[in-house]
């Protein structure tokens, strides 16, 4: 199946995007991707908008359009399926811009996990294994800001969602003729909600590399300085790191200074940013060691599981490898090994005993560590079976 060679719409103007959103409102899909850069921002900057469909494909220009509005009807047009690839990206860009998430939504690299691809293949490889196309990969680097866009950039741009288009229609047809696609219904519905960017203490924590060891009093202090951080790089919009850098925050925490002296003390500090920041610096330590420790944040350490356990985890993972290649399924669509661990360690709130996860997996998991099954190898295979 080769993709339709349908010409190029070059969409700088308000009225051409309004004549092409006019062509494509009655579309059952539409296949999108966007160019941006973020290097040297907190917000990504829109730079292109690329959408498909079986009869068009347009490249629109964001920087040269200041009313995106027809488009974002079509992208929140319930009644037309948004086709994407690796999705994440794309979703958080239009949310930031809109604080609203497109529905209903299909990424081609779930689906293809479900057809035995890696959970993370990209772009380029998916189109190779569904339509034997070797994409064009010399405009990964380029910088989509500057203009005017040249030709090769242009047709680069265009193929992330012309072979989309294809491709989603032949992984669709598969998907159908395995049972599968309903499989996928809970997971797409996920990425139509907005709680997956709301920006939580929790995350923010998470964003601060290396406080494994730190006592919740010292967690307090990372959190309000991270807080200070992100409102800070959202302000200025500045990437969180130019702000002030993890190293710099954990010293802050473990030796807490209290005046701006003791702050010049620190390495990774400048005197400029000293100047501009410090007061906001202190103010933050001070405000999160005044906390009484009922509000100190608390990371949930999961207890290590013992060798045994370790064991038991590494004999489930075999299992779910099993069932992945015997139902042609990448084994990390059905779980990851640190859900396998929570699992082992008694918590049952995971995806794996849920749904049609649990229907093609989750049971025989759970035979397994119950004693009702076990592995077994016959001619240099191995099997699952029950006792």
């Amino acid at each position: 199946m080769k993709s339709k060679q349908t010409p190029i719409e070059t969409i700088n103007t308000e009225n051409a995007l309004i004549d092409f959103c006019r062509a494509i409102r009655t579309s059952d899909f539409i296949a999108v991707d966007t160019e941006f850069m973020r290097e040297k921002t907190y917000f990504p900057q829109l730079c292109l908008i690329q959408i498909a469909t079986t009869d068009h494909i347009a490249c629109i220009d964001p920087l040269a359009i200041d009313n995106l509005d027809p488009l974002y009807e079509i992208l929140f047009d319930t009644n037309i399926l948004k086709v994407l690839h690796a999705s994440g990206q794309d979703l958080e860009l239009i949310y930031h811009l809109t604080n609203r998430l497109p529905e209903p939504v299909f990424d081609t690299q779930i689906a293809a996990a479900m057809l035995g691809e890696s959970e993370q293949i990209s772009y380029a490889a998916f189109i190779k294994s569904m339509l034997d196309i070797d994409l064009d990969k010399s405009q990964t680097r380029t910088d989509w800001s500057k203009r005017p866009l040249s030709a090769a950039q242009v047709n680069y741009a265009a193929d992330d969602v012309r072979h989309l288009v294809t491709a989603y229609q032949k992984q669709l047809k598969i998907l159908t003729e395995k049972g599968r696609l309903e499989w996928l219904a809970s997971d797409f519905k996920q990425l139509s909600n907005p709680e997956q960017f709301t920006q939580t203490d929790e995350a923010l924590l998470k964003r601060v590399k290396g406080t494994q060891r730190l006592k919740p009093k010292q967690l307090a202090i990372i959190l309000g300085l991270a807080r200070w951080r992100e409102q800070t790089a959202k302000d200025k919009n500045k990437p969180c790191k130019w702000i002030l850098s993890d190293n710099v925050m954990i010293d802050l925490a473990k030796r807490p200074p209290e005046n701006l002296a003791e702050l010049s003390d620190f390495r990774g500090l400048s005197p400029g940013q000293i100047k501009r920041s410090g007061k906001q610096l202190l103010g933050a330590i001070k405000a999160a060691r005044q906390l009484p420790p009922e509000q100190w944040p608390n990371q949930t350490r999961r207890k290590k599981l013992d060798a045994s356990q370790a064991i038991v985890a590494d004999a489930v993972m075999v299992l779910l490898r099993v069932i992945g290649d015997e139902h042609n399924i990448a084994p990390g669509s059905l779980s990851s090994r640190t859900q396998i661990e929570k699992l082992i360690a008694g918590e049952k709130n995971i995806p794996l005993l849920q749904g049609w996860r649990h229907k093609l997996a989750g049971r025989s998991v759970e035979k397994f560590l119950e004693g009702k099954s076990k592995l077994s190898v016959k001619s240099d295979k191995l099997f699952f079976s029950e006792k």
